[in-house]
């Protein structure tokens, strides 16, 4: 292969890296903006659904203290007072008085 074969094959293949090189120059930014804009999608779809899982969370905390909210009067009559006991309740009158210390 003579000088100027080499140096047209030389040049041929620097013409085609130069072209190979503006391509690939200007697709990177447009691969970066859609990247980005996939990331930012993802993210976003990221978010919602935490969001949606603490929304979810948070309406099953409020109806549970709702539901403590509406009853406080059930509460109230299932536990008798200290000092009342209910009227039911028989005397303790005759009832064996047991040591409360040890004796033996």
């Amino acid at each position: 292969m003579s000088f100027e074969d080499k140096k047209a094959n030389l040049e041929a293949r620097i013409s085609e890296l130069d072209g190979e090189k503006t391509s690939l120059l200007n697709q990177i930014p447009v691969l970066k903006e859609k990247l980005t804009s996939l990331r930012l999608e993802d993210k976003a779809r990221s978010l919602e659904t935490e969001i949606s899982a603490l929304n979810s969370e948070k309406m099953t905390m409020e109806e549970e203290i709702s539901h403590y909210n509406q009853t406080p009067d059930a509460a109230e009559q299932q536990e008798p007072e200290v000092g009342n006991p209910p009227a039911e309740a028989e005397s303790t009158s005759d009832a064996p008085v047991f040591p409360t210390s040890q004796s033996y």
